[in-house]
């Protein structure tokens, strides 16, 4: 029998308005003969920093645990995890509170033996961390950024347009691998936003490349062409991207609840990618 597995997440701004996101599940999760995953929420940055409920809907065998973790979706490391004794008939169950303080790309998921039956998983905002907003990275430092895919970063006091240093980042080639799974990520809180901005220099031949914004509710990018842009190797290019250049819809010029930005170079190609960012400003 096909089962839907339900996943809601409620999510309090500044105004105390609300946005659910839900997440089904895909064929017979019941059937599993091994360990393995009844949840799989990837909600990377979209999280607002807090302290969140998290309850769950299930049954299984009378008397047995059932564990949920909050687990680093780059790495697979465990920030939180809580086991809690379940019925043989449906029932909503408790597993405390969690804090996530948005340094990492979330995922909420279990590593359960079979004989559960999951109906739904909830995270309900306690308390929301006052986060003051972030518009500039100098990127004098490596600290903050997140690696996706085989990439490798560092700041790099040699190669600079403003500041102390400049992010050094290289992406090697994987055949088959989506361009969002790739480059380089930062959180970056903003209420709003209307324009990124950003200094760009390729040390290898240009190649196109993604910048994407994340809100609360999603990702949103635009896919940019170095010649159309003038962007020549060894050359740094200053770059302004208005909010209304960005595939939104409905379109708009200013963008709220902004999480975090990307960059990353387009699939496809073939030798290493290495490029360098500097002076990064989301202005409100």
């Amino acid at each position: 029998m096909k089962k839907t597995i339900l996943f809601s997440l409620l999510l309090l701004s500044v105004a105390l308005s609300a946005a659910d996101f839900r997440w089904k599940g895909k064929g017979d999760s019941f059937t599993r003969e091994k360990p393995g995953g009844y949840i799989w929420w990837t909600l990377g940055l979209r999280l607002a920093p807090g302290e969140y409920q998290v309850r769950a809907r299930l049954r299984g065998d009378a008397g047995k645990a059932f564990t949920i973790q909050a687990v680093d979706a780059a790495t697979g490391k465990s920030h939180w995890r809580k086991g809690v004794k379940c019925g043989a008939e449906y029932g909503e169950l408790d597993f405390g509170t969690f804090h996530y303080d948005g340094s990492y790309r979330l995922r909420i998921s279990d590593w359960n033996q079979p004989g559960f039956y999951v109906e739904s998983v909830t995270l309900t905002p306690v308390k929301l961390d006052a986060v003051p907003d972030a518009p500039a990275a100098s990127c004098d430092s490596a600290e903050g950024w997140i690696p996706l895919g085989k990439t490798v970063f560092a700041a790099d006091a040699s190669d600079r347009r403003e500041g102390g240093a400049a992010l050094k980042v290289e992406v090697s080639p994987l055949a088959g691998r989506k361009w969002y799974d790739a480059g380089i990520l930062r959180p970056f809180p903003m209420k709003n936003v209307s324009m990124v901005s950003f200094w760009i220099k390729f040390n290898t031949d240009p190649v196109p490349f993604w910048v994407q914004i994340f809100t609360s509710e999603k990702g949103v990018a635009q896919k940019l062409n170095p010649e159309a842009l003038g962007i020549r190797k060894g050359e740094w290019k200053f770059l302004e991207l208005p909010v209304s250049t960005f595939h939104f819809r409905p379109k708009r010029s200013t963008v709220k609840d902004v999480r975090a930005l990307q960059f990353s170079p387009d699939a496809g190609f073939q030798s290493p990618v290495i490029f360098l960012l500097d002076d990064i400003l989301l202005e409100p």
